[in-house]
């Protein structure tokens, strides 16, 4: 690439308050050499730390009134090539359907402008609204691109309704995990020459010393993820329940928000669990550290909802490891790839509250394992999670090559 030539970076929405991952990674893109720019399509901030963000604003829709006319005359073939997949293949939920028409929308009013102005490259951070749109300006203009194809985009009800053809005109597909991996795999019949698995990835790794942590009663554990269906806090609270049964002292701090919010508030004062459970709402990440810092225990009761979605491998999990707390969590999905029962974490069944409580009981009586566990756990987060590795892995095998 010349020093003109640039490279378009397509978001649904940033920066997320619940997307730190796609923060630290979107810092080293833009830290890198690489003449880029940062589009987010639905809503987000005007800049990320120094750098400006192209907002696309709902008002450019009426743009459409020309660009589909123009278009239309121009590439009609590819014109329909793009939306009639959207309305012959239908989409299993209406949210999905929304999300690709948008996409469609801006690369139809975005193409010509990219076109002129030199992006010769596009890279999208998920399979959704902006693959839509990456497709729809590779079908008018040619400019390739490169895609991430993530747990919510393969597995929530059914997956993208467009994934099949989107994979099929990108040049690299990447996920972070394992499970979405083996997915995607399937729906590119086997053809593994441009799926890469690369993980996401902390920026740093905090200094592990135990001895720092009161190991004493009562258990502090930490929970961190929105409050969805595929986060299992029902089944989580049966295990806070099961405690009190038994006169374990402990307090649990949840953070996140989302659409259960009130049903899970009901939820603890149904079992009778105001004083030993809070839930803090969403929070910002220097929140977040303070209380990793303050916690013994982590807490993920991840399950496969009901529509489908499940998480792939949860970020929040490697932040956890890497500050030096003891993971307990549910075998779901890619979680197995990190925690290995007894040496890095624990895993435990999400319906038997009993291993739960034998994981903590186990860590009280045995202080000699904690350290053994940490540094275990820390020894994986090295190896596989850090952002500086892996964004230079997608700088060198995504982005440089597409």
């Amino acid at each position: 690439m010349s020093k003109i030539d640039k490279v378009a970076l397509l978001t649904t929405s940033f920066p997320l308050l619940t997307e730190t991952f796609v923060q630290r990674e979107v810092r080293k893109y833009l830290s890198s050499d690489l003449n880029l720019e940062v589009h987010s399509i639905w809503r987000g901030e005007k800049k990320f730390e120094k750098w400006p963000i192209h907002r696309f604003q709902m008002l450019q829709l009426i743009h459409l009134l020309f660009w589909i006319p123009y278009w239309s005359i121009l590439k009609p073939s590819s014109l329909l090539g793009v939306l009639k997949p959207l309305f012959i293949v239908g989409c299993t939920y209406f949210q999905n359907w929304e999300e690709n028409l948008l996409g469609i929308a801006f690369g139809i009013i975005k193409a010509n402008d990219f076109k002129n102005r030199n992006i010769v490259k596009i890279h999208t951070i998920w399979a959704t609204m902006p693959t839509s749109a990456a497709l729809t300006i590779y079908k008018l203009t040619g400019i390739p691109y490169s895609m991430e194809g993530h747990a919510y985009d393969v597995f929530r009800g059914g997956g993208d309704c467009l994934l099949d053809v989107k994979l099929k005109h990108a040049r690299i597909v990447r996920t972070s995990c394992s499970s979405t991996y083996d997915q995607l795999l399937n729906l590119l019949n086997k053809d593994s020459t441009k799926l890469l698995l690369i993980r996401r990835g902390l920026e740093t790794v905090p200094t592990l010393n135990s001895r720092k942590i009161d190991w004493n009663p009562p258990f502090r554990i930490l929970s961190v993820g929105r409050l969805t269906a595929k986060k299992g806090y029902p089944e989580q609270f049966a295990i806070y329940k099961a405690m009190q049964r038994k006169k374990i002292a402990f307090t649990v701090k949840i953070i996140g928000g989302g659409e259960l919010e009130k049903p899970l508030r009901n939820l603890i004062k149904k079992l009778q669990l105001e004083k030993e459970v809070q839930l803090l709402g969403a929070q910002p990440f220097s929140t977040v550290e303070n209380f990793y810092k303050e916690s013994q225990f982590f807490f993920f009761t991840g399950k496969i909802a009901d529509n489908g979605d499940r998480d792939g491998f949860p970020n929040v999990l490697g932040e956890a490891m890497a500050r030096g707390l003891i993971v307990c969590s549910s075998p779901v999905a890619d979680v197995c790839s990190a925690i290995d029962h007894g040496r890095t974490g624990f895993l435990c069944d999400i319906e038997n509250p009993e291993e739960w409580i034998e994981a903590l009981l186990f860590c009280q009586k045995e202080r000699s394992s904690i350290l053994k566990i940490q540094e275990e756990a820390r020894s994986w987060i090295e190896e596989h999670f850090l952002t500086e590795k892996n964004t230079k892995k997608l700088l060198n095998q995504v982005l440089g090559q597409i």
